[in-house]
């Protein structure tokens, strides 16, 4: 099954920046990272949950974390995977203050990830889906799917761009970038609709910003 995921592992840490990862295994993401030239290290506070132990106490669950996790006023929270009723409390941190957050989660595409986040929620929350989605279209940017290739390597085979639709009140999810079996390589569709603002908010120059989009070969959707 091919794995919806926002992972952190490559992702360039700047200084002066808390991230606070959030698994069930006892594996580290993130390591603090020392900015030499600045002389400034940027927090990576991580924290594991914890299984029952044999006489049935002493659980800590994802969404436990999650929750006390805003305590330690984190610029960024990364859960490793999002499973249950922690979606709620994941995606009200994201549409709270804490912008470029990231989760895993299995779906079949894009789509159907928006679908499984709706169904985990109101596993915590009865909500209408439709206030739900909002939540949603307005927490997430970019869903990236990873699948695996004949040969057993992983790549990225998705990626589409999450908004919310306010006339019909539900989420809106547009493939940006498409890999299909057979191929060496994907293609992109189109820009992301935020593509100009990247420059403006200090994660890349504009000159970086234009060659990236000059040396895209768009396709047409099919």
């Amino acid at each position: 099954m091919p794995e919806i995921s926002l992972r952190a592992e490559q992702m360039p840490a700047s200084p002066i920046r808390k991230l606070v990862p959030l698994a069930d295994a006892a594996r580290a993401w993130l390591e603090a990272r020392t900015d030499a030239e600045a002389s400034k290290t940027t927090a990576a506070a991580y924290v594991a949950a914890l299984t029952t132990a044999a006489e049935g106490t002493g659980e800590v669950t994802i969404r436990e974390l999650v929750v006390n996790a805003l305590r330690m006023r984190p610029d960024r929270i990364i859960v490793g995977e999002c499973r249950s009723d922690e979606a709620i409390d994941m995606l009200q941190a994201m549409n709270t203050g804490h912008d470029g957050s990231l989760t895993t989660l299995h779906a079949n595409a894009p789509r159907e990830a928006v679908e499984r986040l709706v169904t985990m929620v109101r596993f915590a929350v009865e909500l209408p889906p439709d206030a739900i989605e909002a939540q949603i279209g307005n927490a997430l940017d970019l869903i990236v799917q990873t699948a695996r290739r004949p040969g057993g390597a992983r790549c990225i085979s998705e990626i589409a761009e999450v908004s919310f639709d306010h006339g019909r009140r539900r989420c809106v999810v547009r493939t940006l970038y498409r890999w299909e079996v057979g191929q060496e390589a994907g293609f992109w569709l189109d820009y992301p609709q935020w593509v100009d603002r990247l420059a403006p908010m200090g994660l890349a120059d504009r000159r970086e910003v234009k060659a990236w989009m000059r040396s895209l070969d768009l396709r047409q959707s099919a």
